[in-house]
């Protein structure tokens, strides 16, 4: 915490336990924020890899060795407790070392461990890093690399040696300035985005997304998000089009300037678009689609202007050709039998399956995932602006992570045709007893009016998928369909508490099919439900968390755990 901005720090991590996530996560976000983690391997004669924070594999990790006496100056070797394995990067003296000791001002005391092994190593590092201090983490491990002795002093470590000194470099300069490079020439649109992250760099993301219907997005593999505080830029060749960009903060407090100076701006053919300060999200629409393409000849008979042809030379009589095949389309996005892929539209303000109805929509693994405050990329994703709840964290309290819609005999989506839907949902993991998941559809996604399908109460805590199928409304047009995730109350078409999550999916439906005639079924959910929550008990109170404790009726947060108010 006292490593200051634009400061180099390194931290010695003497201590360890079980393989632990949360800890290795930590090593990982110090280092990305430019701190050199140098952390012990570990007492245990084990493999390192299974121990915490000696298996981060940002962390510089230290397994221990003998130390060298006057009388014995080869004695090199490993320490008989030293952890080993592939995910120790350096070996230190940590037998039998006198450090300063904690009893007194002057006091010292001789141990031994992987604990005295790393502080070698992190002062090496710092030491390093004063003379070099443009090196990265990786950066100084290399240094520590190039120098070290003793290759393979553990067997079980191949290709490790111990650490010296001699990794410092005085007389280190920087590697040189690489001159700049001009831009490759751009037949289209040229685009260069420039983003200054704030302190809480992970919440932000964007994406450049087509406005024509073609389906272009860049990046191509989904938002480009950032792993530290810094200035990025980048270039990109956009084909000629009309395009949204779109930047978010999944904590909806923009990037300027609650908590640093964050900014964006996007030049476009020499036009700027820029900003920082806003909620969870921001676009700018730049570009044209052009005009609309001439479209082919028909095979009736239109009335054409005439126009003199030139006097063809003499030819034989009514020639047979000879016969070519048709050539067989590719299939598209718009083939009838493909299931589309849902993207944001600003208008309706959730997902929507864009161009002519295919056989389903779905909203994808990404869009979704999530709610409001926690990962979804641009909430709530509903068409009449139902808010989500605003407390919850990702998976562990409830969300919606993806709906399909699709037609049950594989068929294009057309008024009154049977579909299935399938829901993704994440269920409160500390009581999932008190979830419920509700289906609605509407026939009309620009002004809805929603129709209840049934609602399902969580098997389980985590992740669910839930099946179902319905008749569509016996009307084209857009349609949509809804789901909620909700924490106890009863299904009103919108989420009620602080932690649910309410999500929608638009998708074109087609005419009828001519001489079809809908056949009229029930609506089909596994299991069937009334929409209905069971009645909150005092049984509920002992399985609440602090946050949810206080949302709930019958119960209140006292001294450290959930009880029944009296």
């Amino acid at each position: 915490e006292n490593c200051q901005e634009n400061e180099r720090c390194v931290f010695n991590a003497s201590l360890g336990g079980g393989e632990s996530f949360a800890m290795n996560d930590a090593v990982k976000n110090a280092v990305n924020d430019g701190v050199v983690a140098v952390v012990a391997a570990g007492n245990s004669n084990q493999n390192a890899c299974n121990y915490s924070p000696a298996s981060a594999e940002e962390a510089i990790t230290v397994g221990s060795t003998t130390r060298p006496t006057t009388s014995d100056p080869g004695s090199d070797g490993v320490s008989g407790f030293s952890n080993y394995g592939s995910c120790v990067d350096v070996y230190a003296p940590g037998s039998y070392i006198t450090a300063a000791w904690y009893t007194s001002d002057t006091a010292t005391n001789t141990i031994s461990g992987t604990s005295m092994a790393s502080p070698h190593v992190a002062g090496i590092a710092a030491a390093v890093l004063k003379a070099a201090p443009w090196l990265d983490s990786t950066g100084v491990m290399d240094q520590i690399k190039n120098t070290w002795t003793a290759v393979d002093v553990d067997v079980r470590t191949g290709g490790v040696g111990i650490a010296t000194t001699s990794a410092v470099d005085p007389n280190a300069t920087p590697p040189p300035t690489p001159s700049p490079t001009s831009r490759p020439p751009c037949d289209g649109m040229d685009t260069e985005i420039n983003v200054t992250t704030d302190d809480y760099f992970g919440e932000t993301n964007w994406e450049i997304t087509s406005a024509c219907g073609t389906g272009y997005k860049y990046p191509a593999n989904g938002p480009r998000t950032y792993s530290s505080t810094d200035t990025f830029s980048e270039y990109v060749c956009l084909p000629n089009g009309a395009y949204v960009f779109t930047i978010n903060d999944t904590w909806g407090d923009g990037i300027c300037c609650s908590f640093g100076q964050g900014s964006y701006d996007v030049e476009v053919d020499g036009t700027t678009y820029s900003g920082g300060n806003f909620g969870y999200t921001f676009s700018h629409d730049f570009g044209s689609c052009g005009p609309t393409p001439t479209p082919p000849p028909t095979t009736g008979n239109p009335t054409l202007n005439p126009t003199p042809s030139p006097t063809p030379n003499p030819t034989n009589p009514n020639p047979t050709p000879n016969p070519t095949p048709s050539p067989t389309p590719n299939p598209t996005s718009d083939d009838p039998l493909v299931i589309k892929q849902a993207e944001y539209a600003y208008n309706l303000g959730t997902l929507k399956c864009s161009g002519p109805a295919g056989s389903g929509c779905t909203s994808g693994n990404l869009h979704l995932d999530g709610k409001r405050g926690n990962n979804e990329v641009l909430p709530p994703n509903t068409v009449d602006a139902c808010d989500d709840g605003s407390l919850g964290d990702y998976h562990f309290d409830e969300s919606v992570d993806k709906i399909v819609i699709q037609t049950v005999d594989g068929s294009k989506l057309r008024a009154g045709k049977r579909v299935e839907f399938n829901a993704t949902v994440w269920a409160y993991t500390a009581y999932y007893q008190g979830d419920y998941t509700d289906f609605y559809y509407a026939a009309n996604a620009g002004n809805p009016n929603w129709q209840w399908l049934s609602s399902v109460q969580a098997p389980w805590a985590g992740g669910i998928t839930w099946t179902g199928e319905y008749d569509l409304p016996n009307t084209d047009g857009l349609q949509a369909f809804r789901v909620v995730q909700r924490w106890m109350g009863n299904a009103n078409g919108c989420g009620e508490s602080s932690f649910d999550d309410t999500d929608d999916l638009a998708f074109n439906v087609a005419p009828a099919a001519d001489g079809y005639s809908a056949e009229v079924k029930d609506p089909v959910v596994f299991p069937l439900g009334d929409g209905k929550s069971t009645p909150i008990t005092a049984e509920v109170c002992g399985h609440l968390d602090d946050k949810r404790c206080g949302q709930t009726p019958l119960c209140m947060w006292d001294n450290g755990s959930c009880i029944v108010v009296e």
